[in-house]
C-alpha cells in the first residue's frame, strides 16, 4: 500500500482526494485489500483526468469530495465506489481520446508535457520487473532537464542525424515520446550519433548499453534511430501505458445530468 501511496504523491496529493483517503483510513482500518483499490482507482483518476487530459485541479471536486464524506458516514460500497471514480475518470477521458494522444505530431511535445517525468519513472518501474531502480524521484523532480534525454538530440549536428531526419520530421520527433528516456548521464550524451550513445557492454563512457537504468538499456536493444524507430518505440510506451492506466469501457457508466452539471461549473 505504501508503494501506492508513493505514487499518488509523486503525482502531487489533490486536496479533494485528502477526505476519501483519511475516511478510507477511518472506515478501513484492517482492510488493506480494500485501501488498496481506492488508492489505485485515485491513481488512475488522477493520471487520466489531471495529467493526461490536463483538466484543471477541481475537476470533479464535488463528486471526491462527496465520496469521502458517504464512505466516512458508513454509506458507501467499497465496490461501488471504486467502480464510480473509475467510471469518472473514463468520462472525462474517454480510452479512444487516450490513445489518440499518444499519436506523433508536428508542434506536439511530450517534453514540456508535465506528466512525462512520472509517466517514464512509471515505465522504468515496469522494465525493472520488481528489481531496485538507480533514479530517485527527487532527482526527477528537482533537476528534470538533465535526467531527460532526447535519443535524437535537440541541436543534431552530426551527419548521422541529419542523414536520417529531414526538417519536417526533427519537428515530429524530437519531442515525440518515442524518443524520450530518463537518463543519469544527459551532459555526456549532448549530440552525439546514435551508435555512440549506444555503445556496447565494453564501452568505457556512458552509453545505454552500460546504463544502469532499464529504460536506457532497452533503447540500446535498437541498432538504428530513425523515424520508423522512433514511432516503434513510442508505441510499445503506448500499449503499456494503455494497459497500465486501463479502463474496461464496459464497466462504465453515463454521469447523471446534475452532477454532469456541477462538474462542468467547477471548470469554468
Amino acid at each position: 500500500m505504501r508503494i501506492w501511496m508513493e505514487k499518488i504523491a509523486r503525482n502531487g496529493v489533490r486536496s479533494p482526494f485528502l477526505p476519501l483517503l483519511m475516511a478510507a483510513r477511518k472506515r478501513l482500518p484492517g482492510d488493506l485489500a480494500g485501501c488498496l483499490r481506492i488508492l489505485k482507482a485515485l491513481e488512475l483518476y488522477e493520471f487520466r483526468v489531471f495529467r493526461w487530459a490536463g483538466k484543471r485541479a477541481n475537476a470533479g471536486e464535488t463528486r471526491l469530495l462527496r465520496w469521502g464524506f458517504d464512505l466516512y458516514h458508513g454509506n458507501a460500497k467499497l465496490d461501488a465506489l471504486c467502480r464510480e471514480i473509475i467510471s469518472r475518470a473514463h468520462s472525462y477521458l474517454s480510452n479512444k481520446d487516450f490513445r489518440e494522444g499518444f499519436t506523433p505530431a508536428p508542434n506536439k511535445s511530450f517534453y514540456r508535457w508535465p506528466g512525462i517525468r512520472y509517466l517514464l519513472y512509471e515505465y522504468e518501474l515496469e522494465l525493472s520487473r520488481g528489481r531496485a531502480v538507480r533514479i530517485r524521484w527527487d532527482d526527477l523532480r528537482r533537476d528534470p532537464q538533465r535526467t531527460i534525454e532526447h535519443v535524437l538530440p535537440q541541436e543534431p549536428s552530426k551527419p548521422y542525424w541529419r542523414e536520417r531526419f529531414d526538417e519536417e520530421a526533427l519537428r515530429k520527433y524530437t519531442d515525440a515520446l518515442g524518443n524520450l528516456s530518463l537518463t543519469l548521464d544527459n551532459s555526456s550524451y549532448g549530440n552525439k550519433a546514435f551508435p555512440d550513445k549506444r555503445g556496447d557492454t565494453t564501452t568505457k563512457t556512458p552509453c545505454y548499453a552500460g546504463s544502469s537504468l532499464y529504460i536506457e538499456r532497452d533503447i540500446a536493444k535498437y541498432t538504428d534511430w530513425t523515424p520508423d524507430t522512433i514511432v516503434q518505440r513510442g508505441n510499445c510506451i503506448r500499449d503499456w501505458a494503455l494497459s497500465r492506466w486501463y479502463i474496461d469501457d464496459s464497466t462504465v457508466g453515463e454521469i447523471p445530468l446534475n452532477e454532469a452539471v456541477e462538474e462542468s461549473e467547477e471548470q469554468e
